[in-house]
């Protein structure tokens, strides 16, 4: 609680069980971020729906009544399956990733959606697309999701409800948040990716480290311009 009376839900970021077990055994209210790709990075294919299930259903066992945000798979950078792995591209970061995997690849799209929709057992569900570029991806994003709940109704296996969350770590959408913002029911702010893309500045360049300042002007003035959009 801020000296002005204000109140701070203190959430946890997790990509791994042993993530979410450590989140809950210091207190986090709940899990603001999983991280799905990273418990099947491992493997040389894509994860097959029921080791999906499977693994949601644990990380929801492990939260217990606490809301957990599950963030469609994020590979590409430095995070690529061997399933995906095809040319190399100059500068990843940049590349086919996140959303762009997902929109290209529909289908993995939407088994991923349908099984995080079998894993909530009626319970609610909240589902984050990352690094949209447009609020136009946002839309897609949506249609694929509409498809694998419309298939988890027709298996008896719906969500009681479903909110839909956007990534907001990309300069342009930032400068679209009050269209992006319409599309979807809640959003996070993606810093590491929004602040290197927004100074031009790899995060993970040593060189760089001291290439821009969170607290910044131009910093201060993105997430400023998101929280009045939304």
């Amino acid at each position: 609680v801020t000296r002005d009376g204000e109140r701070v839900t203190m959430m946890a970021n997790a990509g791994l069980l042993l993530d979410v077990e450590a989140a809950v055994g210091e207190g986090a209210e709940g899990i603001g971020l999983f991280r799905t790709e990273l418990p099947f990075l491992g493997r040389p294919g894509l994860p097959p729906l029921d080791e999906q299930i499977a693994l949601y259903r644990e990380v929801r066992a492990i939260a217990g009544d606490r809301p957990i945000s599950f963030r469609t798979f994020d590979h590409g950078g430095d995070k690529t399956p061997a399933a995906l792995a095809g040319a190399r591209e100059a500068n990843p970061a940049l590349g086919w990733r996140a959303i762009r995997i997902s929109l290209d690849l529909p289908e993995t799209l939407r088994e991923q959606l349908y099984a995080l929709a079998v894993a909530a057992d009626g319970q609610p569900l909240d589902v984050m697309f990352p690094m949209a570029a447009e609020a136009a991806e946002i839309a897609q994003a949506r249609a694929v999701l509409r498809a694998a709940l419309e298939q988890a109704a027709a298996d008896g296996k719906a969500p009681s409800r479903v909110r839909v969350g956007v990534a907001i770590e990309t300069p342009s959408l930032v400068w679209q948040a009050e269209t992006a913002l319409r599309r979807v029911d809640f959003a996070t702010i993606g810093t590491n990716d929004l602040l290197q893309f927004a100074f031009a500045a790899d995060r993970d360049g040593v060189r760089m480290t001291e290439r821009y300042d969170a607290l910044s002007p131009p910093a201060l003035m993105m997430l400023r311009h998101v929280v009045q959009a939304a």
